[in-house]
């Protein structure tokens, strides 16, 4: 299916590696313009070059938690073209008990996983309106549908992506500009092996932890496919959702989680 991206200019943050890196690479497939976004330039500029070699692709750094790093990727944005599609990829996750948090880390959880997304949006999204057409995601988790106690802060992140995406979409009602969240679940990224070592005091080899969350008693054992999702089908949906052809699918969650939430709706 043609997709119908071509001359579309879309920004995909947090897209150095992971989902971020997959969703910018078939957007760029699809025939979008992309603008990449990471950290710093040492990250992104790879990303730029091995992406252009499919498309026409930008980089773009800053540290999207805080309001000055914000407006300092927003004007290296407006320099290159004001984006027709947004998607809010930019996450952080780590495992900590409640009673643990501290104030400072829920302030760090909700900077990362929320506002990058607020902030965002807010700068961009008129622009969308005025042209009456546009596409914002956000990349939500299956975790913040059913609550992870030992993710607490990143599961009422994760939450409020949700009704952030519903809450726009009611906002862009009546024109062409669409809002949606995409639910992902467990996904093998980089962060979900550095998450695994990290938390794995007794040395286990990865790959054995990983099989064994999806065996009988395990971890993920109810995810329906049985494994974790690939980057790019998650990217897949993300792409499919920023097209034209779904001009009607607003103000709805998406999910691309494996089958893990225990509900059919």
């Amino acid at each position: 299916m043609d997709l119908q991206m071509d001359g579309r200019l879309a920004l995909v943050t947090g897209s150095t590696k992971g989902i971020g890196r997959a969703t910018a690479a078939q957007l760029v497939d699809e025939g979008a313009a992309v603008i990449v976004h990471g950290r710093s330039t040492g990250t992104v500029s790879p990303v730029v070059e091995a992406l252009g070699e499919s498309g026409k692709v930008f980089g773009v750094w800053g540290d999207l938690s805080t309001p000055d790093g914000t407006t300092g990727v927003l004007d290296q944005v407006r320099a290159i073209g004001a984006p027709d599609i947004v998607v809010n990829n930019a996450a952080e996750f780590w495992a900590a008990p409640f009673f643990e948090l501290t104030d400072d880390d829920w302030y760090r959880s909700l900077e990362t996983n929320l506002m990058t997304g607020v902030r965002l949006v807010r700068a961009l999204m008129p622009a969308m309106l005025e042209r009456d057409w546009g596409r914002v995601v956000f990349i939500s988790s299956d975790y913040g549908v059913q609550i992870n106690s030992a993710l607490l802060h990143y599961s009422v992140a994760k939450a409020s992506l949700i009704a952030l995406a519903r809450g726009l979409a009611v906002t862009a009602a009546g024109t062409g500009v669409t809002v949606n969240s995409v639910i992902s679940g467990p996904t093998w990224t980089e962060g979900a092996a550095r998450f695994i070592d990290e938390n794995n005091p007794e040395g286990v080899p990865v790959e054995d932890i990983r099989r064994s969350f999806f065996e009988p008693g395990g971890l993920l054992s109810d995810s329906l496919i049985g494994r974790y999702s690939e980057p790019q089908e998650i990217a897949n949906m993300v792409a499919f959702v920023c097209s034209p052809r779904t001009s009607s699918v607003t103000g709805t969650a998406l999910r691309v989680e494996g089958g893990t939430i225990k509900s059919a709706l």
